[in-house]
């Protein structure tokens, strides 16, 4: 029987065929404590909240549509306290050169300012704690609060399960 590869080429292939099953080998071990470390949830799809909002949503948040309010700089309008069921409030600008950041003081929540006109601004999404909320914001040389009760929804006793 002839021999069809020298020696020196079957060494070659041996060596060849080691380092490759010494990498995966590698590898496989390097995968095994990779998924040992960051558990199952590696595959779960990651999930982003609105900008500035808490985690904590309850039923009355999800149904309840964001509160919108406008605020006109030149007439300097005073601003009605208003009462929401909403977890999140926006602001819209109008004629106003220059604003500043709305803050909600009550839970230190600051909303970024985008502009969408001439003199034009609308706010991120503001978080509202329960109870009362004080909003503040500047324009000019002035300061304006508003002043925000946050409510909820009691759920009614007579249908829960004793």
């Amino acid at each position: 029987m002839a021999q069809f590869l020298s020696s020196e080429t079957k060494s070659y292939i041996k060596l060849v065929t080691g380092t490759l099953a010494f990498i995966g080998l590698i590898s496989a071990i390097n995968i095994l404590i990779i998924l040992n470390s960051v558990g199952s949830e590696i595959f779960k799809p990651l999930q982003r909240n609105i900008a500035s909002v808490s985690n904590e949503t309850s039923t009355e948040e999800t149904l309840t549509p964001s509160l919108l309010i406008e605020f006109d700089c030149k007439k300097n309008q005073m601003i009605a306290k208003t009462q929401t069921l909403s977890g999140n409030l926006r602001l819209l600008f109008h004629s106003c050169k220059k604003v500043s950041r709305p803050a909600n003081l009550t839970n230190n929540s600051q909303a970024d300012l985008f502009s969408i006109g001439n003199q034009a601004w609308t706010s991120d999404f503001i978080s509202l704690s329960p109870g009362e909320n004080k909003v503040s914001f500047q324009y000019g040389k002035r300061t304006q609060i508003i002043e925000i009760i946050r409510e909820t929804i009691k759920e009614s006793t007579d249908n829960k399960a004793l």
